[in-house]
């Protein structure tokens, strides 16, 4: 059912009295995470999800001369580009780490340089000052790398005396993003973690405190890879099933035949380079820029592959 929001327009307990024994959650993370400094709820502070959103359904027209991102995630990436062909004369990323630690595609990293995003590494946000109401400047201070973090990677520690503010009247967070779940029950016994994703078996992804209610992909894991996501789509199905009373086996679809084509070729080959729309071209406007291959590239390409024996029928 379309245009059905839950939590609003219909609720869980609605789903149960009309006959529904099991609801599977998976409504991804597509809430932005806030910074966490002073300044955050002036108007020119929009978050890089929401941002895109309103770009995409064409809610937003304009945006700042001077945009400042605050990120270093592929999402980072996508709304600084974006800003550029919105109009935008100068776009500034912000990140806290070093290029290295940055998890965006390098590819796309180098692109959004090629178009004149400016890239500002070891560097954080302390407070985003305003003027009447509307984002002004951006307080920010100097990072260097210390010990490292849970996750693997170093920890930025702020530079004592490092402080130092630039001019924007547009400032995108980009930091990561979380799952809304205020659809909820309210006194639901639905186990929430602190970083706002359910609390799921791993096994029967089935949410910790309600009986016939699974969850999977980022709103249990957080944000992860749409492989991730369909995988466990695929395996909360099975349980599903069984919790119903099946027998939990998925349809077999057919093997398909193997049969060698071509030359093995056991020298190795470069990949073909795609071609780019020219910078000059890009922006204002969305006009496509990886502009794929020609059928001699594309030919030259799929000869690299590694495995070529699989064939329908």
């Amino acid at each position: 059912r379309l245009n059905t929001r839950v939590g609003v327009d219909i609720t869980l307990e609605d789903l149960n009295r009309q006959g529904y024994k099991a609801v599977f959650i998976a409504v991804g993370a597509h809430v932005g995470q806030e910074l966490g400094i002073p300044g955050e709820d002036l108007d020119g502070v929009v978050s890089a999800t929401d941002f895109l959103r309103q770009v995409n359904l064409g809610q937003l027209r304009e945006v700042g001369r001077r945009v400042a991102v605050v990120g270093g995630g592929n999402a980072a990436i996508d709304a600084a580009r974006t800003a550029l062909r919105m109009g935008a004369k100068e776009v500034h990323i912000l990140y806290r780490r070093t290029r290295e630690e940055m998890p965006a595609e390098p590819g796309e990293v180098q692109e959004a340089e090629k178009e004149g995003v400016k890239i500002h590494y070891l560097t954080a946000p302390s407070s985003i000052i305003g003027k009447d109401g509307r984002v002004s400047k951006m307080e920010c201070v100097r990072m260097v790398l210390g010990d490292f973090d849970r996750t693997g990677r170093r920890r930025p520690v702020p530079v004592a005396g490092s402080e130092f503010t630039v001019d924007v009247d547009m400032v995108i967070p980009a930091i990561g993003q979380k799952s809304d779940l205020s659809f909820m029950p309210e006194g639901s016994e639905a186990a929430v973690t602190r970083w706002a994703t359910l609390v799921a078996d791993p096994k029967t992804f089935e949410v910790a405190g309600m009986r016939g209610v699974f969850a999977g992909g980022d709103c249990v894991t957080g944000p992860d890879t749409v492989v991730s996501a369909i995988g466990q789509g695929r395996k909360a199905a099975i349980q599903i099933d069984k919790f119903l009373g099946g027998d939990g086996v998925l349809p077999v679809h057919p093997d398909l035949g193997r049969e060698l084509a071509g030359d093995i070729i056991e020298k190795e080959t470069p990949r073909v380079a795609t071609n780019h729309l020219p910078i000059e071209r890009r922006c204002p406007g969305f006009a496509e820029v990886d502009l794929g291959f020609t059928e001699d590239q594309a030919l030259a390409e799929a000869s690299r592959c590694l495995r070529c024996d699989i064939k329908e029928g």
